[in-house]
C-alpha cells in the first residue's frame, strides 16, 4: 500500500475531502474574481444578471488593467491532484466553468486581494458607456444618468431594449 492509500484509509473520504476543501479555500481567500460578459446584448446575463432588464451594464474599453481578462473554458475543470503544490497555486482553476453555462461567453479577471480590500483602481477613461435595462426603475435610472452627466469625461447612457421581432437587442438613447 503506497502513503497515499494509507492516508485515505485512516482518515477516510470525507475527512480528506474536508481537508482538501479547507487548504482550498486558504489558498485562494486572497483572490477576487471579476466576472464579465464578451458581449453588452448576452440575453443569458441580462436575463439573469441584471435581473431581467432591470439592471444595467457597465462596458469597458479592453485596456488597461482588463488586458487581463481572460476567456472562460466551459468544461469540467481538470482533476485535482493533492500531491502537485502547483494545483493549489494556479490560477487557471478559477476560470473554469461546466458547459451548461457557455452561452454567458464569460471571461474573468482574477486579481490577489491587496491590503485594504478587492477594490482597485479603474480610470473614468477605461468606461465607454453605461447601458441600462428597459425595465430599469426610472429613479435608478435618472440617478445613474445624472451621475454620468458629473464624471469628467461624461460616460454615455443608453438603453438596451429587447427587440422580439427580430429576437435581439438594440441600443436606444430613449428619454423616459
Amino acid at each position: 500500500m503506497d502513503q497515499l492509500e494509507e492516508i485515505v484509509a485512516d482518515l477516510g473520504a470525507q475527512k480528506i475531502h474536508e481537508i482538501a476543501t479547507s487548504g482550498w479555500h486558504e489558498k485562494t481567500e486572497n483572490h477576487r474574481i471579476y466576472c464579465l460578459s464578451k458581449r453588452w446584448d448576452n440575453l443569458s446575463m441580462w436575463e439573469w444578471h441584471a435581473a431581467r432588464q432591470t439592471g444595467y451594464c457597465l462596458e469597458f474599453a479592453r485596456a488597461g488593467i482588463f488586458l487581463d481578462v481572460r476567456d472562460v473554458v466551459y468544461q469540467a475543470p481538470p482533476a485535482y491532484d493533492l500531491t502537485d503544490i502547483s494545483n493549489a497555486t494556479s490560477p487557471s482553476w478559477f476560470f473554469y466553468k461546466y458547459p451548461d453555462w457557455s452561452n454567458e461567453e464569460e471571461v474573468r479577471l482574477v486579481l490577489a486581494r491587496k491590503k485594504g480590500g478587492p477594490i482597485f483602481e479603474v480610470g473614468p477613461d477605461l468606461q465607454t458607456r453605461v447601458i441600462l435595462g428597459e425595465d430599469m426603475a426610472k429613479e435608478n435610472a435618472d440617478r445613474i444618468r445624472a451621475m454620468a452627466l458629473k464624471r469628467n469625461p461624461s460616460v454615455p447612457v443608453v438603453t438596451a431594449t429587447w427587440d422580439a421581432i427580430r429576437s435581439k437587442f438594440a441600443l436606444a438613447d430613449v428619454e423616459r
